[in-house]
């Protein structure tokens, strides 16, 4: 997985419209705190938390690269306050969609929601959905917005986003994807060639 920028009054991300100049920062000081596993990639620079040890609390695998500095943050990132969204319908209980294409267009609530095979979700118009325990992409699977549609993702648990699962893959609309992590496990898992275009705040760890 890659961790990359772009200059989004240029249009989608691509070869001709991409720099190094991304970053991701956390708040934690502890060894590891930033981990680069096998294959991942940032283009851009690596923030451990005020006072930490940028030696200690970055770690680059021999097969992943950094292509800025190793740095420490000089102040603590404001996370927002998360809680389930008001409002929600009743849960649907446990769903997979493993292959097809469904639509949705209202407010949704579901236990696990997983998407496998060649599964696509499309979103028309603006809608929530709100999962109280693990969300799932796998393989081929795609959620695509429509055009002018907006999707909020509220995750109590993990997510877990791999193979080459799309989670919007437009970069020209990134502002109209919002995913919240938060809860019990509070992890999100963007592996393999898995692609995600919009605004993600995890309470806990995001892993590549």
């Amino acid at each position: 997985a890659t961790v990359d920028s772009y200059d989004s009054s240029r249009g989608a991300y691509g070869t001709t419209n991409n720099a190094e100049s991304a970053s991701v920062s956390t708040n934690n000081t502890a060894s590891y705190s930033v981990r680069l596993n096998s294959h991942n990639r940032i283009e851009g620079d690596a923030y451990i938390g005020l006072g930490g040890s940028p030696t200690h609390g970055i770690y680059v695998n021999f097969f992943s690269f950094l292509t800025g500095q190793k740095r420490q943050a000089q102040a603590a990132a404001v996370m927002p306050s998360l809680s389930p969204p008001g409002g929600m319908p009743a849960s649907l209980g446990n769903v997979t969609y493993s292959s097809g294409t469904v639509i949705i267009s209202t407010d949704l609530h579901f236990t696990d929601l997983t998407l496998t095979g060649n599964a696509t979700i499309r979103i028309q118009g603006d809608v929530r959905i709100h999962v109280n325990d693990d969300f799932r992409m796998y393989g081929n699977s795609r959620v695509l917005l429509d055009p002018g549609s907006t999707l909020t993702l509220w995750l109590d648990d993990s997510a877990e986003i791999r193979n080459s699962a799309q989670l919007n893959p437009d970069s020209s609309a990134t502002d109209r994807l919002t995913v919240y992590v938060y809860g019990n496990n509070e992890r999100l898992y963007l592996r393999n060639s898995a692609v995600m275009a919009g605004s993600v705040y995890v309470d806990g760890d995001f892993r590549m």
